[in-house]
């Protein structure tokens, strides 16, 4: 996927999924979390459903698309729960292995490293929450990747009980 401005003035940017065989964008993806000023997106291919899907990340706004259904985001929010004034989102991860979370990385207060979060939303709700991870990192996550499900601990995984 590739960021670009919008075919229409005033529209919201645009995300652009290439295929590189040919000459023009195989999707357009007009996000509103796309603003000006920090944007991150991500895309994975579903293991399980053999989707492919996308993120993109921006100030404190989080759009997921199933590529299928380009003209809707699968799961949308204007609000995630950042760290303060200034802070932003700065960073954005798809889990492969499921399919349905996203992680977001967030800057500290007026955009500093320090104070910085990782959030954990669910991609099943059209308006999804996103929560502080629980003895997450204090400061900004500028690179997220997923762990393989062998590396989870076992117990409760994310509000739920594993298995």
């Amino acid at each position: 996927p590739s960021a670009g401005s919008g075919d229409i003035a005033g529209s919201a940017p645009c995300l652009q999924l290439w295929d590189l065989r040919q000459r023009l964008p195989a999707a357009k993806f007009f996000a509103a979390a796309a603003t000006p000023g920090n944007v991150c997106f991500d895309a994975v291919c579903d293991a399980a459903t053999d989707v492919l899907l996308l993120a993109v990340a921006g100030n404190s706004g989080f759009e997921a698309w199933d590529v299928r259904q380009a003209v809707k985001p699968l799961a949308r929010t204007t609000s995630l729960p950042l760290s303060g004034l200034g802070a932003a989102a700065i960073s954005v991860s798809l889990d492969p292995h499921c399919g349905n979370l996203a992680a977001v990385g967030s800057s500290g207060p007026s955009g500093s490293a320090k104070g910085g979060a990782l959030l954990l939303g669910r991609l099943d709700e059209a308006n999804p929450i996103f929560w502080h991870c629980r003895d997450g990192p204090d400061s900004a996550a500028g690179v997220l990747r997923w762990a393989p499900p062998s590396r989870i601990a076992s117990g409760t995984h994310f509000g739920r009980s594993p298995g």
